[in-house]
């Protein structure tokens, strides 16, 4: 969960993200990364989920450094957005939620992965977790 930057001003703003993600565990190959999409875009679409269009970040440069990065997302029927991020070091899947009424650690309790940190004090990015196991047809060419 993270809280929106505050007004101009200075007043803080009463909403939120809320969000959750999740790293594939099994290494996909950039040439697979079109047929992940794809399926996942297959399945969004017989659920009822509108699908965007697969985007393509590759060479693109994010003023740090240059990505190779692509994504595919879908907003559930309840407005949950849904995002697959395929990228080095590995595949992610995200969902959140914006405009999310602000409640803190008082709802949300202590970040277990950030001792003495409060959630609504996470600023970060939230790193992909490399994956670690092999599959004949997604690891490969």
């Amino acid at each position: 969960m993270v809280r929106d930057p505050d007004h101009w001003d200075g007043e803080p703003m009463p909403t939120s993200t809320v969000y959750r993600m999740w790293s594939l565990r099994t290494r996909v190959d950039r040439s697979r990364y079109e047929v992940l999409a794809d399926q996942l875009a297959r399945y969004w679409t017989a659920h009822g989920y509108p699908v965007g269009t697969f985007r393509n970040f590759v060479g693109a440069n994010t003023d740090t450094f240059p990505t190779d990065e692509r994504q595919i997302s879908a907003t559930s029927p309840d407005g949950v957005l849904l995002a697959l991020e395929m990228d080095a070091p590995g595949v992610s899947l995200r969902a959140s939620m914006d405009g999310v009424h602000f409640a803190g650690t008082e709802v949300y309790g202590m970040n277990p992965s950030q001792p003495g940190q409060r959630l609504d004090d996470y600023r970060h990015q939230l790193n992909v977790v490399p994956p670690i196991t092999d599959d004949p047809y997604w690891s490969h060419r």
